[in-house]
């Protein structure tokens, strides 16, 4: 499947049961092959499905195709055949990568760091790249920040979909000061920290976050007059 023209990833598995089971959240048929495909167009992947998949197997998928044998020893018209598989449904992976603020962090950093996230989520890295099916760790992207320079000292890197309302790209860029790099559906308003005077920002659902200029950050749910820090009253 690798090998059909823009095909991105693939992911292929089968059900050599009598009954219905379950891999990775998807019910396969009985007796059933299972191909998932991301990028290509559908008339050459089906072929190429087609050109492998043994006879008498059934499919299990979201997509049916329509494959003629055109092969020599038939005339019009030709034999076709449903060819049925999986084109999965993009999900957006968002990061948060928390750095720790200095005078070497460069202007550059927010676009140096999103350049580096993307180099490893792609491969481009020489690395391993996200795939279908698989689970992405955080870890899999220290290195690519890293480096960057000696500038770039991770406090974090978190991930997460979508759906997860404090998945953000953030990265302190100069003192008093955080950007946000891929998502601009947080609104930042600044308080100040009662307890250790440093300044923070609240996300659209009120939890409040630390600039690492003045504290080790915690988060919490609470308002800034009720915030947790690594400093003591």
């Amino acid at each position: 499947m690798l090998k059909v023209p823009g095909v991105l990833d693939a992911y292929v598995t089968e059900n050599d049961t009598g009954s219905p089971v379950t891999v990775g959240g998807v019910t396969l048929a009985a007796n059933s092959l299972y191909v998932c495909v991301a990028g290509g167009a559908s008339a050459d992947v089906a072929q190429a499905i087609w050109s492998k998949k043994n006879p008498g197997c059934a499919y299990t998928g979201n997509t049916t195709v329509v494959v003629q044998d055109t092969n020599s020893g038939y005339s019009p018209p030709y034999p076709s055949y449903n060819v049925t598989f999986e084109i999965p449904t993009g999900a957006p992976i968002c990061f948060n990568v928390t750095i720790v603020n200095s005078v070497q962090v460069p202007s550059t950093a927010q676009q140096q760091i999103a350049n580096a996230i993307q180099s490893g989520f792609t491969g481009a890295d020489g690395g391993i790249a996200a795939q279908i099916g698989a689970t992405i760790y955080a870890s899999r992207f220290y290195a690519d920040v890293a480096a960057l320079g000696a500038w770039a000292q991770i406090v974090t890197i978190q991930l997460g979909t979508d759906a997860i309302s404090d998945a953000q790209f953030t990265g302190a860029i100069s003192r008093n000061n955080t950007y946000n790099v891929g998502d601009h559906r947080h609104n930042r308003n600044w308080s100040i920290c009662l307890r250790c005077g440093g300044r923070t920002w609240h996300d659209h659902n009120g939890r409040q976050w630390h600039i690492l200029d003045s504290c080790n950050f915690t988060n919490s749910d609470k308002r800034s007059n009720d915030i947790s820090c690594s400093k003591s009253q």
